[in-house]
């Protein structure tokens, strides 16, 4: 499958994976480890254009960030960057570019990290855009996805925001201590 990837004149997500709404950075690491494993660079290259693509074709107009889809002519077609897409992104790009990675969560935290008081986290949509929950955001309160929140407590450790990474951190705990407390009161 790598060498059929590699052979392809670019790898823009529609051409590497066939359908629209999955993520395109899973078969880049894919394509990073096989070259690891065999001690080559022959996919360097191919990442590196499609990470220029995503940066020039595949972003966001009002936030810079990586829209949720593109259409089958591989543009954007105005949907919005999503909070669950984006919180595993960092962590995975951190594997392709870490300079990259950095500045796609200086993005993201600017444009999704919320503060409400005792709740704080990821929102699943960028302010202004009222999506709705599904399975890939789980739960969304108050702005604030669930899975952008989870999956945003190992984007803090990986960007080193540690302040952020403590927030998440203590309010999951709390969150641990009112299911236990519930569970056990039935």
């Amino acid at each position: 499958l790598s060498k059929a990837w590699l052979k392809l004149p670019s790898l823009k997500p529609s051409i590497v994976v066939g359908f629209r709404g999955y993520p395109t950075i899973p078969p880049l690491l894919a394509l990073r480890l096989n070259d690891t494993l065999d001690r080559q660079t022959r996919a360097a290259a191919a990442i590196e254009r499609h990470l220029v693509w995503i940066d020039t074709h595949g972003a966001h107009p009002a936030t810079g960030l990586p829209a949720s889809h593109v259409n089958e002519q591989h543009e954007n077609y105005g949907s919005p960057p999503r909070g669950c897409d984006l919180s595993l992104r960092v962590g995975f790009m951190k594997l392709l570019d870490p300079s990259r990675a950095r500045a796609l969560y200086e993005r993201y935290a600017r444009h999704f990290w919320s503060e409400l008081g005792a709740f704080a986290g990821f929102r699943e949509y960028p302010r202004g855009h009222r999506g709705r929950m599904d399975m890939d955001s789980g739960p969304i309160v108050l702005g604030i996805g669930m899975a952008a929140t989870g999956f945003g407590l190992n984007a803090t450790r990986v960007a080193g925001d540690g302040m952020r990474e403590l927030r998440l951190g203590l309010l999951l705990f709390k969150v641990d201590v009112v299911l236990r407390t519930a569970a056990a009161m039935r």
